[in-house]
Parts: structure tokens; C-alpha cells; sequence
């Protein structure tokens, strides 16, 4: 599989890369996910007004982005 370097997310420890077609790409270096569909392209995300949930979203490469929405998970320390 061939990909280029588009972006670090250093916060969230993801890694953005583009496929072919331009199609977003991510990788989840906390868990080892590699899934653009639960991942997103964190360059969409917008906060809800508290941050409990975001919008975030997706090229797919098919002239059309998708949007889904996230809930935030609490971490325990």
C-alpha cells in the first residue's frame, strides 16, 4: 500500500496520509487503528461548544466528503 505524509496530530497521535485518488488516510499511532471511517481527517473536526462532541469528517476520493459524528471519551489517568 502507497501513501504520502500529509500531517501529524500530535495532541490526538494521529497520522494523516493520502492514498490514491486523493483519498484520507489515518493512522491511530495510540492504538494501532488503521480506519479513515472511525479516524476521520482531524483537519474537518469542529467542536461542539462544550467539546463534547465533534463533526469530523473524510475524503473518500469519490468527489465528496463524508461527515460523522464523535462523542469524547473520558480518559482515567
Amino acid at each position: 500500500m502507497e501513501n504520502m505524509f500529509v500531517k501529524y496530530f500530535p495532541s490526538e497521535e494521529i497520522l494523516l496520509l493520502e492514498g490514491g485518488h486523493t483519498t484520507d488516510q489515518a493512522l491511530d499511532l495510540r492504538q494501532g487503528k488503521w480506519d479513515i471511517e472511525e479516524i476521520g481527517n482531524l483537519d474537518y473536526v469542529y467542536f461542539s461548544k462544550h467539546k463534547k462532541y465533534r463533526l469530523n469528517g473524510m475524503f473518500n476520493g469519490q468527489e465528496c466528503s463524508s461527515y460523522f459524528l464523535q462523542k469524547r471519551k473520558m480518559r482515567s489517568i
